[in-house]
């Protein structure tokens, strides 16, 4: 799935070019320690024609209809996450704005990984804030309208107890850094493979023995499940037909044997 969004934004960013884009000298938007956030203006959209506007454009969804399917993949938090924070940085009451910043920071940072692990090294990035300090942000969101809807395929959190709950089962994996540390572990832990210490969910609760003699029938839009009857299958990820018939969501096939 992130070959698939590469390419979209690398479709876009080639068709913006042919049509003479230029990089201005100030596209440095922004900086958080050593991630630098750039602005992209696409004044020559205006000069392509219709159906070249149609193509960007819808690229530009697909891309954006993406996101949170990466977020799913490199962890099984991640979403929840991800609700967390942008709840919390979009409800801020404004009485820290010290813990405001740092909340915002490491938002801003995790939204440039897809998540809490280094999109480069791999390696898991923890914030400058406490877990009571987050916590406490998070019931002052709830109490401004944080959480009150859903959240892709999350129920809201409506109350302070659901709020708790929710933090209590993701406590480890944002500020424990022994907890699943590494995105991709080409060097797992002793007694464990490489699926098993990794974060991301390409292949959820198999091993590296179990993938022997099978194939993704979709590999580049699943991730393969091993079930508590100890039998493979490939959840796939659909977009959903237009009519509705199809809904967007997770679809299970069997895997075949090779």
């Amino acid at each position: 799935m992130k070959e698939i969004a590469f390419l979209i934004l690398i479709s876009l960013f080639l068709a913006v070019a042919a049509c003479g884009q230029s990089v201005r000298k100030d596209s440095l938007f922004e900086r958080v320690g050593d991630t630098g956030f750039v602005r992209v203006e696409v004044k020559s959209f205006q000069s392509l024609d219709a159906r070249q506007q149609q193509l960007a454009y819808w690229l530009t969804q697909a891309a954006i209809a993406l996101d949170p399917i990466a977020y799913d993949q490199f962890s099984r938090f991640g979403l929840r996450q991800k609700r967390l924070l942008e709840g919390i940085v979009a409800h801020s009451n404004g009485v820290d704005p010290s813990l405001d910043a740092k909340i915002a920071e490491f938002t801003k940072l995790f939204w440039a990984n897809r998540g809490n692990h280094n999109e480069l090294t791999s390696q898991k990035f923890l914030p400058r804030f406490t877990f009571e300090e987050l916590q406490k942000a998070a019931l002052a969101a709830q109490q401004n309208g944080a959480f009150a809807s859903r959240y892709a395929d999350l129920p809201p959190l409506a109350t302070p107890a659901e709020l708790n709950r929710e933090f209590a089962a993701l406590r480890a994996s944002l500020f424990d850094p022994n907890f699943e540390p590494m995105l991709t572990a080409k060097s797992p832990r002793p007694g464990q493979d490489i699926i098993q210490s990794s974060s991301n969910t390409f292949c959820e609760s198999a091993t590296l023995a179990d993938l022997n003699d099978f194939h993704e029938a979709y590999p580049l839009n699943s991730r393969v499940v091993k079930g508590k009857d100890g039998k493979l299958h490939e959840e796939v990820y659909r977009a959903g037909t237009p009519d509705g018939k199809i809904p967007p969501g997770l679809y299970t096939t069997f895997l075949k044997r090779q």
